[in-house]
């Protein structure tokens, strides 16, 4: 089974290999992912980077793209490069290239070779890169899953990963028209195994693919799963615990479990409390109305560094837990590894532990959010005057470009205003499971406090019959208690407080109590949180 990766924490990055470098200032790393292999290489002037299929079968027609970022110090020198890289040549040396569209690459292999080497050339022949690229005999056998007559979309697959659509492809990017979420598409790559591409990242839930290749057309709806994944902390000292939450969207209307894998890829930086290799099974009853559903879990640390944390959804094809009898099944109400004893033989007293509460809070300081939102008020108004006034054909010379320059400076002043609402700048999103500090106010400033709070389940109780244990919230006190009109079951509190030098501080208690059977002794328990603002 092939696993699709998709959120990285800490930002590990892994080169499958590196190619040896001919040219000067300029440098290769290579890596192949889900049948692609991404070739970037690092020059001044900025990268380049090359996508060709993994398997490149000899006698075969196969296509890719390049795409180019340019560097520099200012805008002038980023231009100056932007147009540099404009006239780089990607060539495969033996094999015959065809016209293409800009960007795109596409290749006759020979038929005898068991390697070519590529070159990377700008405008002028001179040589940046030169690096070998294997070639393997052509296959007559397809997999089972290739359909010579149509092309085979995936049900599941994941957003912001490479999807393969199998079936009757040539190896020829300029005869293929992609569609996707009713949008043209451009692939990345081509080959006799299929067509490869990347959905936009702003896809979720099922979309329509439409493929038409050389006139040969197939159309089908995939899901794309959406897996989002934060940490409190990017790096952890020994003994130090931190939260991680995982949130996946794109679920509306399943009606099977869709499965999640979880691995912990430095084991010996860090260590998942729940398991270092985990599938969630994510049921419908689950997910909420919107489509989401949420999973929390903890981790600590084991050595000084950096970590990484991988989350991908499973293939349809290999959905079935029996497939990864070495991983353990994991659902909300249950986090353990170990499945529970019997009561009888388990020694333990029915409590409650807030203490494992963890809480999303959101800081939005609502002066500096007003005060943004009355600035542009002003200038969309001026904008709006000065537009009647260069209307009035009596205007004279002086007086309009006196308007036009002062309209010219409003509208960038309307964009950098307009960009930092939309950016949320008065506003930071934290999840946290102690007291915390923030810089968001000044002396004055009237802050407003949203707050979700996770790990109301089992987690929180250390239950006779682990799996029926449920945390009932029942206060925070001084918050209101809101309720998100699309899903009533999306529970959270709002407080709103002017932050002084006198009064730097608010401390909001959550409390609540295990119920249902084996924890119906459980007492009433909370758990303080302060936020403690670094007033400017």
């Amino acid at each position: 089974m092939k696993k699709q990766i998709l959120a990285t924490i800490a930002l590990v990055v892994t080169i499958a290999a590196q190619m040896p470098v001919i040219g000067q200032n300029s440098a290769v790393k290579s890596s192949a992912k889900n049948g692609i292999n991404s070739t970037v290489v690092m020059t001044e002037a900025g990268t380049i980077t090359m996508y060709l299929p993994s398997s490149l079968e000899g006698g075969a027609t196969i296509s890719g793209t390049v795409q180019t970022q340019a560097k520099g110090k200012n805008e002038r020198q980023i231009e100056g490069n932007k147009q540099y890289l404009s006239g780089i040549v990607v060539g495969l040396e033996g094999a015959q290239a065809k016209p293409a569209p800009g960007g795109t690459l596409v290749f006759a292999l020979p038929a005898a070779t068991t390697r070519l080497w590529a070159s990377v050339k700008d405008s002028r022949g001179n040589t940046l890169s030169r690096f070998p690229v294997e070639v393997v005999p052509r296959r007559t056998d397809k997999s089972a899953s290739h359909n010579p007559e149509a092309f085979n979309v995936p049900e599941l697959a994941q957003t912001g990963e490479i999807i393969t659509l199998e079936g009757p492809a040539d190896g020829d990017l300029t005869n293929t028209i992609l569609q996707v979420g009713g949008r043209l598409h451009r692939p990345l790559a081509e080959s006799p195994d299929g067509i490869f591409f990347i959905p936009d990242p702003d896809y979720s839930g099922v979309v329509p693919v439409t493929v038409n290749e050389n006139g040969v057309e197939s159309s089908a709806n995939v899901r794309l799963v959406n897996i989002r994944m934060s940490a409190e902390q990017a790096s952890l000292n020994p003994g130090v615990q931190s939260a991680l939450n995982l949130s996946v969207s794109g679920l509306e209307n399943i009606t099977e479990p869709v499965f999640v894998e979880v691995n912990n890829e430095n084991p010996n930086a860090v260590n998942l409390l729940a398991g270092n290799q985990q599938i969630i099974e994510i049921r419908p009853d689950q997910v909420s109305t919107a489509g989401t559903f949420l999973y929390n879990t903890n981790f600590i640390g084991l050595a000084p560094g950096a970590f990484e944390i991988t989350a991908a959804v499973l293939p349809a094809q290999s959905q079935h837990p029996n497939e990864k009898e070495n991983y353990a099944i994991f659902t909300p109400a249950s986090n353990n590894q170990q499945a529970p004893l019997p009561v009888q033989a388990q020694q333990k007293n029915p409590a409650c532990n807030c203490d494992k509460i963890t809480a999303t809070i959101t800081l939005e300081n609502s002066s500096r959010k007003r005060e943004l939102e009355s600035n542009l008020e002003r200038i969309n108004k001026e904008i709006a005057s000065l537009v009647a006034q260069l209307q009035d054909t009596k205007l004279s010379a002086n007086a309009r470009t006196n308007a036009e320059d002062r309209l010219k400076l409003l509208i960038a002043q309307q964009v950098e205003l307009e960009k930092k609402i939309k950016n949320k700048v008065f506003e930071e999103t934290r999840i946290v499971e102690h007291d915390i500090s923030s810089d968001i106010a000044k002396n004055g400033d009237r802050i407003t406090i949203k707050v979700r709070v996770s790990n109301v389940d089992a987690q929180v109780c250390d239950c006779l019959v682990a799996k029926d244990c449920v945390f009932n919230l029942t206060e925070i006190p001084g918050f209101r208690r809101l309720e998100n009109p699309v899903d009533t079951h999306d529970v959270y509190y709002e407080y709103s407080q002017f932050i002084a030098q006198n009064s730097p501080t608010l401390d909001f208690t959550v409390g609540g109590e295990c119920s249902k059977e084996g924890c119906n002794t459980s007492k009433y328990s909370e758990k303080v949180f302060r936020i403690s603002f670094k007033l400017k």
